[in-house]
């Protein structure tokens, strides 16, 4: 089940998690794909919200804040769950990347380890490997 939420004025977001809960529910949907703007508005609304069948959380689209992360990845362990944050381009379609839920808690704010057969590198504006260091963005 693919679910597309809209974005609405804020008197009505309430009303649109209540339908995406209902929806959720008698389809018994696993899986919660959302981009940041979804899971902001868990962390606002309660992520109760969520049927106990979604199992799986799906990360992607661009950066999430790392403290909405960090409060989903716990909600997520907490209902027997797991909670992927996933890097790629254009929205993740071609997903290169995936912090996986059991690295989140050592790794919070990575991109996680590239998909099998990738390889990410970084490097200066001259081609030259950089050193991996906490809080370092990388600029494609």
């Amino acid at each position: 089940m693919h679910v597309i939420l809209n974005a609405r004025p804020s008197n009505e977001a309430s009303a649109s998690f209540a339908k995406l809960e209902a929806d959720y529910r008698s389809a018994k949907g696993s899986h919660f794909p959302g981009v940041p703007f979804h899971y902001a508005a868990l962390a606002r609304l309660g992520a109760g919200l969520i049927p106990d069948s979604v199992k799986v959380f799906t990360q992607a689209g661009g950066a999430l804040d790392p403290r909405i992360q960090a409060r989903i990845h716990d909600w997520t362990s907490e209902r027997d769950g797991r909670f992927f944050v996933m890097y790629g381009q254009t929205e993740a379609s071609p997903r290169m990347t995936t912090l996986q839920h059991s690295d989140f808690s050592r790794k919070a704010g990575s991109v996680g380890v590239a998909l099998a057969g990738g390889r990410l590198s970084i490097v200066d504006e001259m081609g030259a490997p950089l050193p991996a260091e906490p809080n370092r963005r990388a600029v494609c």
